[in-house]
């Protein structure tokens, strides 16, 4: 349920079509989304208000760079908030990207929380240099997609053990995710959970040990 209209610039030969959508299906929240054909170089700048008296918020995205191009950008831009979906959707696991040979934060992973609060990502994985397979042989890849394949790796490890060895037949997503989380190695200079790292780094070794303990 929602609307759409467009308007044209007489002059500048551009474009602006705008689409509501008073509910979308992961968090609830109005979209709107904004298109722009044949835009005139330059800064744009859109106003928004409501016409209601109730007051809100919003939070704005651009596409990815591959369906944008590299010189559209917001001017004032802030990091946090960047997750997209599904990352944002509430029963899904989560997962940031980090550099493993340095230990520092991905910069292009994207950070939570979501638009409504929820901590996301759920912790953080290789993402940045690690090794793959192409048909020319190892080649190194980066990206939050490769932390995502990571981490799935480590949960059909941890489901495999649980289901075979535990016969826990009942095992869900939310156990899955709780035993990543708990063991997750977390740096004693950083709080938990933030928007960048969530409750810490993945790390299947740690997660086996503790539920040998327990």
């Amino acid at each position: 349920m929602g609307a759409s209209m467009e308007y044209t610039f007489l002059y500048e030969g551009s474009t602006v079509t705008v689409d509501y959508q008073i509910t979308e299906n992961v968090a609830g929240m109005e979209v709107i989304f904004v298109r722009l054909k044949t835009p005139v170089e330059g800064t744009w700048k859109f106003y928004i208000y409501s016409l209601t008296n109730i007051k809100g918020s919003y939070n704005a995205w651009l596409p990815l760079k591959q369906f944008s191009g590299q010189d559209i950008y917001f001017l004032k831009s802030d990091p946090d908030i960047t997750l997209t979906v599904p990352a944002a959707a509430d029963g899904v696991i989560s997962v940031g990207a980090y550099n493993h040979y340095t230990g520092a934060a991905y910069y292009e992973s994207g950070r939570g929380y979501s638009a409504d609060g929820r901590i996301k990502p759920d912790f953080v994985a290789p993402g940045a240099g690690v090794y793959g397979i192409a048909p020319s042989g190892g080649v190194k890849v980066t990206g939050t997609s490769y932390a995502a394949a990571y981490a799935g790796g480590c949960v059909a490890l941890l489901y495999s053990y649980q289901v075979n060895v535990k016969n826990s037949q009942m095992i869900n997503h939310n156990d899955i995710k709780a035993q990543l989380i708990r063991g997750a190695v977390r740096s004693e200079y950083m709080v938990y959970p933030n928007p960048v790292a969530g409750y810490g780094k993945l790390n299947i070794y740690t997660t086996f040990n503790m539920m040998r303990i327990s």
